[in-house]
């Protein structure tokens, strides 16, 4: 029969009994509710059977009592305890039992029937799944839990209903997960993986459309951004996706095919429920692993960004012109000719103009080479698509040693001249424009009297202009000195033998030279098809 010894333990029952009550908002948990931690408890006992201890502990704390195959004993004595929660604990190790609480029921069962039990779940959920079931509140940190992340597994150890109510939920969420599927998008003129570019010591990385889905699912970082940086006037595939229609298609990706009515899916990078998309190089195709109910909404964003492009020649010509002839150069094209639609002369710092007549541009440029004022540098051609990265670079390396008490570095010196074009067609009222992101740099090796390189020197030039189809980009600027002894003969005695030296002189002279670059946008066409653009370069020999 069940007593009460004294005045006190009435009140501190009372106290533990109010406390209890006004914590059953958070009661559906497997751990014990706050309210069990805290407030003594006590209880007096003659002769009075465990399960009726065990029943009126769970009716004066407002819970349901689910007792399992409990031993036959008896309780005698003044049971106390700082908590609800340390006073079952003392009588489960003196009885051995086990408890935990689960949504207003308090399930005690014997210690001997404690069981484990391998779960097998998505590979994708299992490393999330111990947050989730902390986050229903049936996760009981007491119980053994363990991951098996790579075997998509996990381990749990404690009372039978425990793992039951686990395995229950976490089959639940496998049977959710199984209702995703492989679809295959390929595609017919993107790229789907991205491209990376060596340009001397950068690195350019174009996007495919692996990356750009990922990065509108949030799975990684904002690389597209990161790579070739353009205005907002192209005409690139995904630049035609208005920010509006964006929006409405990954809207629609997040929150459709939800059987659970919430869009979770996306609002974690680690979540196990996240979309997978990964690229199939060798068949160009995007692979999207995700409900089949989404289908369509994938469709309308790849069909949006997978568009044909054009293709656009471009042609470089790098010629060094002597100052002096520059100056003449100047004057007949910008006061005779009028092809120059851009100032009037080239000497003053860099200088960028505009070429109508490139032939006849051309022209007075091997005019002067003829008489030994121009040399042509080189004259490369690339075709490539819009948007895409055109690079030529004329370098060479060359490796400076430093040596110092017990430490020798080498270290590698590249300089030359590279040409870098990101062209974008326009179309202005029916008008044929291209747009020129262009980034020059001219450099050399520096060398000391014994031959070796000492270090270099660059010159950098960027700019963005647009260029009507057949002109040309002149960009100038780019200053030289040349000193040196120039050996001038008398035509045919200076070439007799012994005496050929009495017909010539020497001369030293300073040259002074300035590097022109004339870019020349091409419309070729359209591509109807995904094909390697092709690249030609000549140089004179």
């Amino acid at each position: 029969m069940k007593t009460f010894s004294t005045k006190l333990t009435h009140t501190l029952m009372a106290a533990t009994l109010a406390l209890s009550l006004g914590s059953l908002s958070f009661s559906a948990l497997a751990r014990a509710p706050d309210g069990w931690s805290s407030g003594a408890y006590a209880y007096s006992a003659q002769n009075t059977p465990l399960r009726t201890v065990l029943a009126d502990f769970a009716s004066s704390h407002g819970v349901t009592l689910k007792l399992g195959n409990v031993p036959e004993a008896t309780v005698n004595g003044r049971l106390r305890a700082d908590s609800a929660a340390t006073f079952l604990d003392r009588l489960g190790l003196e009885y051995q039992f086990q408890w935990f609480v689960y949504n207003d029921m308090l399930y005690i069962s014997p210690q001997s029937e404690q069981i484990s039990k391998r779960i097998r779940v998505s590979s994708e959920a299992a490393p999330d799944l111990k947050d989730a079931l902390d986050g229903i509140g049936l996760l009981e940190p007491k119980f053994g839990y363990g991951e098996l992340p790579d075997d998509g597994v996990i381990l749990v150890t404690g009372p039978p209903e425990y793992v039951a109510l686990v395995s229950q939920f976490s089959e639940q969420e496998k049977d959710y997960k199984t209702g995703k599927e492989m679809m295959s998008f390929p595609l017919k003129y993107a790229s789907v993986s991205d491209r990376e570019i060596h340009y001397r010591d950068k690195t350019l990385t174009v996007p495919g459309v692996a990356t750009i889905l990922n990065e509108l699912l949030g799975k990684k970082n904002n690389k597209s951004a990161q790579g070739v940086k353009a205005s907002g006037n192209g005409q690139d595939g995904l630049s035609q996706l208005s920010q509006q229609q964006a929006d409405s298609i990954l809207s629609s990706l997040i929150q459709s095919g939800d059987p659970h009515g919430s869009n979770d899916d996306f609002d974690d990078g680690k979540s196990g429920l996240n979309p997978l998309v990964s690229a199939d190089v060798r068949n160009n195709a995007l692979l999207v692993r995700d409900d089949p109910k989404k289908r369509e909404q994938y469709q309308a964003l790849i069909s949006q960004i997978d568009v044909p492009q054009k293709l656009i020649e471009i042609d470089a010509l790098i010629v060094d012109v002597d100052r002096h002839a520059m100056s003449a150069l100047s004057a007949n094209l910008g006061g005779s000719f009028g092809n120059i639609t851009a100032g009037s002369t080239l000497l003053d710092g860099s200088s960028t103009l505009f070429v109508t007549d490139y032939q006849r541009f051309f022209a007075q440029v091997q005019a002067l080479e003829g008489n030994g004022n121009a040399s042509i540098v080189a004259n490369p051609s690339v075709l490539t698509l819009e948007n895409q990265p055109a690079v030529i670079d004329f370098s060479q390396t060359a490796f400076i040693s430093t040596v110092g008490e017990r430490v020798a570095n080498v270290t590698p010196v590249t300089a030359g001249t590279s040409l870098q074009v990101i062209p974008r067609a326009i179309d202005n009222g029916g008008k044929s424009t291209v747009e020129l992101i262009v980034d020059v740099e001219d450099g050399k090796l520096d060398k000391g009297d014994d031959g070796q390189a000492t270090g270099d020197s660059r010159a950098v030039v960027s700019t963005q202009a647009q260029v009507q189809e057949k002109n040309s980009l002149v960009m100038g600027g780019f200053h030289s000195r040349e000193t040196g002894d120039e050996e001038h003969k008398i035509p045919i005695l200076g070439s007799i033998p012994l005496i050929g030296k009495l017909f010539t002189s020497t001369r030293h002279e300073t040259s002074q030279r300035e590097r022109l670059f004339i870019i020349t946008p091409h419309l070729v066409g359209i591509r109807l098809t995904r094909r390697a653009t092709s690249a030609t370069s000549s140089a004179p020999s």
